[in-house]
């Protein structure tokens, strides 16, 4: 009877989850419909007001709207940036600032290190590489976020229609992983 109990609220968990994920999709899509600033042009904007590496992105919501929340890593400064730009105009509702180093010392490792030296070291344009991701699979990019395995360093990207892929920064080559529902 506990195994039942167990299966039937491990079935509810996964369907709540399911449920929860599609509303959360149908909400971006919605979001994105309205959005006069695009995931380009906020990749643009930081890239050209905020020295350093956007290490992650994505679509999310902060005081009741749609914004872009973007991580970005500027090792010279040892400074971590979470910035929030409306999907409306663009503009930056947010700047929150976090020391990378405590009395000296920093809490960037070797990986870390290593896979923003590859980042830095090669000729990867996220911005394009969006622009051509989102042409190719007709969907959105509504999340990314820098990664480092097996060596390789690579932005892992989830799509609006559930589509993820990786990008090897270094050769630009675009991977599809799986899709996260399947039929």
């Amino acid at each position: 009877m506990k195994l039942i109990k167990r299966i039937i609220f491990s079935s509810s968990l996964t369907l709540i989850s399911f449920m929860t994920t599609a509303n959360n999709d149908g909400l971006s899509e919605l979001a994105l419909k309205r959005a006069d600033f695009s995931i380009e042009q906020a990749v643009e904007k930081i890239t050209n007001n905020f020295p350093g590496k956007i290490t992650e992105l994505k679509l999310d919501d902060y005081n009741h709207q749609s914004v872009f929340e973007v991580e970005v890593i500027n090792e010279q400064e040892e400074i971590k940036h979470e910035l929030k730009l409306s999907t409306a105009d663009g503009s930056l509702l947010k700047d929150e600032r976090t020391s990378l180093s405590t009395v000296g010392i920093s809490s960037l490792d070797d990986k870390d290190r290593n896979m923003l030296n590859q980042l830095d070291t090669s000729k990867f344009n996220l911005q394009a590489s969006i622009s051509s991701v989102q042409e190719e699979y007709g969907s959105s990019v509504v999340a990314l976020e820098l990664e480092n395995k097996k060596g390789i360093t690579f932005y892992e990207i989830e799509l609006l229609n559930d589509k993820e892929l990786i990008i090897d920064v270094v050769t630009g080559e675009v991977v599809m992983l799986t899709n996260r529902f399947h039929d």
